[in-house]
């Protein structure tokens, strides 16, 4: 028989099923233990299972804007608060990829807190993941976008030709 340490399933918590699975209630550390009775003779085994909170990232909205200067660098990781929603940030970090290509060869942005996009006008569409520190294993993805309207630089009054209307 089974019993998997989680009073909170009910009678869930318990099974004589030989591969049995059970549903967990809530995260926290179990100790399932299985015992195995032949005739008079028993044997008990207990293992340790940490069931980890699942990450939901939160859709974030857009960063969109203007570059007066052409090197307008964006910190992503201050939008974290807009993805993380009500999760801890003890408990759950953020990666961040350009596209989703990126994320799914795996190639996070390097420096998340001075992201530089291309030199003109684009929008660039974000992946955040979201993964829970305990267990990077478990994540979840959003996106977003961050568009930069790098706008031209005028020229100096002195340096503007004079228009003489009639």
């Amino acid at each position: 028989s089974w019993n998997f340490d989680d009073p909170a399933s009910g009678t869930n918590n318990t099974s004589t099923d030989i591969q049995p699975t059970h549903i967990f209630t809530a995260p926290g550390t179990y100790e399932v233990t299985v015992t195995a009775t032949v005739g008079a003779e028993t044997a008990s085994e207990t293992a340790t299972v940490i069931i980890y909170e699942p990450p939901v990232a939160t859709l974030p909205p857009d960063i969109i804007l203007c570059d007066f200067t052409g090197n307008l660098h964006i910190d992503l990781v201050n939008h974290s608060p807009h993805i993380l929603g009500s999760l801890d940030s003890d408990v759950f970090g953020i990666n961040f990829y350009e596209g989703m290509d990126n994320y799914n060869n795996g190639i996070k942005i390097s420096n998340p807190t001075s992201y530089l996009g291309p030199s003109n006008f684009y929008i660039q569409e974000i992946v955040a993941e979201v993964y829970n520190k305990g267990n990077p294993a478990c994540t979840d993805v959003v996106s977003f976008n961050v568009g930069i309207d790098r706008k031209p630089k005028l020229k100096p009054k002195e340096e503007i030709m004079s228009l003489n209307l009639c």
